[in-house]
This record gives structure tokens, sequence and C-alpha cells, in this order.
């Protein structure tokens, strides 16, 4: 990855580590007990800089749009139907679907099902 900068984080929500990678996000706090976290964290599933500030602008996109919504709509929308929309971006961004599953020893975190917590 070039000059590695341990903890860059821009306006794309692109956050790099030594491997990879992730998308970060900070749910908005009027929102986080229907979103059920924090923030927003996943693997981009990827090393090169310009695939992942595309993924990571996309994901950007779609959970700004899902905050819009809730918050239009707040009454229509429970932890499971957000839990679903979340995949359903993942699997369209990410073409991966099947290797996320959401952690519940954490409200906060999804973890991959190789046992990464991301």
């Amino acid at each position: 990855m070039g000059n590695y900068s341990p903890k860059t984080k821009s306006s794309d929500y692109l956050f790099r580590n030594p491997h990879s990678c992730c998308f970060r996000m900070g749910v908005p706090e009027a929102l986080r007990d229907i979103v059920g976290r924090r923030e927003l964290r996943y693997s981009l599933r990827t090393g090169r800089l310009s695939e992942a500030r595309r993924k990571s602008r996309l994901l950007a996109g779609l959970f700004q749009q899902l905050f819009f919504q809730i918050r239009r709509h707040r009454v229509a929308y429970g932890r499971g139907d957000v839990d679903e929309q979340v995949r359903e971006f993942l699997g369209c961004v990410l073409q991966d679907a099947q290797d996320i599953s959401m952690s519940n020893s954490s409200p906060d975190v999804y973890t991959a099902s190789a046992g990464i917590k991301l």
C-alpha cells in the first residue's frame, strides 16, 4: 500500500490498517437505539486503495440514505429491518455477504465468519 499510515481517516470513511482497508462510519446518536450500535465498521476486503475508496464511498452513500429513511419513518424500522438492510448493502458492495455475520457479543461491531473482529 505504499506509504502506510496506521489510522488514516478520510472524508470517504476509509480506515487503513497494515493488512487491508476498512469502512468506518459513526451512527448518529439519535439513531443508535434503532441501529443497535455506535459505529458501522467493515473490512472492504481489498488492499488496493482505489478499490477501497470506491467501495467506501458507495457504502457511505447507502448508509446515509438508510439513516435518512430511518429518521423519516422511525416507527417502521426495527433492529431486524436495519440488520437486513445492512446485509443487503454489504452483499451489493462486497459481493460476498455470506462471510459477514452479526456478532452478538458486542452490539457495536460486526464479525467476519473467520472469527476476525472488525
